[in-house]
Parts: C-alpha cells; structure tokens; sequence
C-alpha cells in the first residue's frame, strides 16, 4: 500500500500537470470500489477546475473551483496515472479528460483504492479524526511523547492514523531501526529521548523516500509511470535473513497484528 511518500511523490506531480485545468468530463467505468463511487460525480465535477492538490495522510485531495472535494485513496494496487498510454489498461476504474488534452487514470486491479466526492462540511467530518502530519512543525517530541499513554508497542503507536497519519509498515520499521528501537518496544518503556530519536529518524526517513520518488515494491508508480527507488535503500524491511549493513548480524522477521515486522536483535533495544 501506498505510504506517505508515495502519495506525497503524487501530489507533487499531479500539482504541475492538472491544477488550473478544466475537467471536460468523466468516465466512470465501474463504480463499486472500497467505497461506492457517487452517480452524480460526473455531473457535478463536469466544468470545473482543480484548484489545489493536497495530502492529508495516505489521502490526495483535489480541490475544485466549485467548493467540492474529491478525496482519493490508493488501497493496495491503485494509481494515478497521467498517460495516454495507459488510456486502454484494464482495471482502469475513473478517467479524468482535461482541456489541454490531458488524461488522468484511476486504475485499480484490487479495488480496495477509493475516489469520494465530497461538500466542505463532509470534507470536515471526514478527516476530524485524524491524527497530525509527521512532515508538520506539530509533530515533535512533546506531541509524541505525550501520546504514550497507553500499552502499545511503538510501532503500532506509529501505525495508528488518529495520532499520526500516513505511516505503514515500511516507514515505522525502517524509521524505527534507524532509531534504534525494537519495534516490539512498550511506548511506557520508551525514554523522552528515544523519542526525540524516533522523531528526527522518521521525519528524515520520510523525506528521504520523497526525494527518491517513494518505494515501489508491488504496484505503485507515479503519476509519470515511473517507479520510485527507494526500495533499494531499505536498512531491514523486507530483508529478513539478509545481514545487517550495520553489525553484520541477521536481520529478524516477525509477525504483530498480522504484519510481518523487520528489526536488527543487536542494533535496537
């Protein structure tokens, strides 16, 4: 699935190729994704503009001219694709036609992605839960430190999008390791300056993935068709049995609540 990198390497692109840009109209190929597509989608969106791209977590928002909201989710397989070469694929779920000739691609073969149309006040009530944004000034050691007031595992902590949005397997292991704590580690058990670690690592983590265009392990591209790179720079995800780039000892595989988790034995505690 999609993390925070990914979808912030998106919105970046789709920022320079569609917005200003009026949707001349919409071809909706099947309507039952995650969520159900609305009937009046192209009705209402038809004319408009995109005003502003924005993320919020795992989620890209179009902003259109007429106070509407259309909020994406890529699920696990979906992407947005800007590319006439793409125009035929199956499984291609939503298609955008743009004045200057541009075509935007919703594809989806798994269908768990989703494409919501939404007024401002449901935009509001949508995302009211949500946690803050780990790329933001507000996510700091005080912020995460004061959210570990329950027993949970800091990994979990991480995962969890009503105190920190867009943080998956990926990022939480790979930041973690660079901070050198276990995954498995009790947030009670976590010192204010570990956290402050953890902080710093995931932020840098983040950034740094964004720079490499994300992570492409399965089926994620970018709005160009390319794929990111930073797959290639991971220290433990995905590498159980490989050694350590740190202290040459294996890397550890295990599996909490259901996902497989990556760690260094030796190098976190």
């Amino acid at each position: 699935m999609p993390e925070l990198p990914e979808v912030e390497v998106v919105c970046k692109i789709l920022s320079t190729k569609i917005v200003g840009k009026t949707i001349l109209k919409i071809q909706i190929n099947r309507y039952d994704l995650r969520t159900q597509i609305t009937e009046k989608l192209a009705d209402i969106v038809q004319g408009c503009y995109i005003s502003k791209i924005l993320r919020k977590g795992k989620y890209i928002i179009f902003i259109l001219n007429n106070q509407y909201y259309i909020v994406i989710h890529l699920g696990m397989s979906g992407t947005l694709i800007c590319n006439h070469d793409y125009i035929t694929m199956k499984h291609n779920h939503v298609l955008f036609f743009f004045n200057d000739n541009q075509i935007l691609v919703f594809n989806d073969p798994r269908r768990f992605g989703s494409l919501t149309l939404l007024t401002y006040e449901q935009y509001l009530e949508f995302f009211k839960d949500f946690g803050i944004d780990p790329l933001s000034d507000n996510f700091n050691t005080e912020y995460l430190y004061s959210s570990f007031n329950r027993k949970t595992s800091i990994k979990s902590l991480l995962m969890n999008n009503k105190i920190i949005t867009g943080i998956g397997n990926i990022y939480s292991t790979e930041s973690l390791f660079m901070a050198k704590v276990l995954p498995t580690k009790l947030t009670t058990n976590i010192s204010q300056l570990e956290c402050t670690t953890i902080v710093e690592n995931l932020k840098n983590i983040l950034l740094l993935s964004i720079k490499h265009g994300g992570s492409s392990i399965r089926n994620y591209i970018s709005p160009t068709g390319t794929k990111g790179n930073f797959q290639n720079y991971f220290s433990v995800y995905n590498r159980a049995g490989l050694l350590c780039y740190i202290c040459n000892n294996k890397i550890s595989m295990i599996k909490q609540h259901s996902r497989s988790t990556f760690f260094c034995s030796h190098c976190q505690s």
